[in-house]
């Protein structure tokens, strides 16, 4: 099967929509897109300290900012998106190596970090 291509129209939309959590005062503290190669797809990580608290009320605030903007929402399949706490593995493997803050395009392919294996990442933000 052939590899799953993250497009630059994925690229923008998912910066896009970290700037819109931003101005809606969400606490992005990482974003990043992420291959899975097991299930051949794209997922956009979005880690939050309301995940902690509150997983299902922290995706429901995201996929609220996403449906304000139409011309977004319309360009976003929201079921991309996972939304994890900022402990979540990748990123937190990532961001030994990585430092993004502020909003950036870092790609980062093919890797082990401490034994966790990166097949593909775009990288928009990563919590010091």
């Amino acid at each position: 099967m052939a590899e799953a291509v993250l497009v630059d129209a994925d690229v923008n939309a998912g910066l896009e929509l970290v700037k819109l959590l931003d101005e809606s005062q969400f606490n992005v503290k990482s974003a990043a897109w992420i291959y899975y190669p097991e299930r051949e797809e794209w997922k956009l990580l979005i880690a939050t300290p309301r995940a902690a608290q509150d997983l299902s009320a922290a995706y429901y605030d995201v996929v609220t900012v996403l449906r304000r903007n139409k011309d977004l929402d319309d360009r976003f399949d929201s079921t991309r998106i996972r939304v994890v706490r900022p402990d979540e593995p990748s990123l937190e493997a990532l961001s030994r190596l990585v430092k993004a803050d502020g909003l950036q395009k870092l790609r980062y392919t093919h890797n082990a970090i401490d034994g966790y294996y990166i097949d593909d990442a775009l990288i928009y933000r990563l919590a010091a």
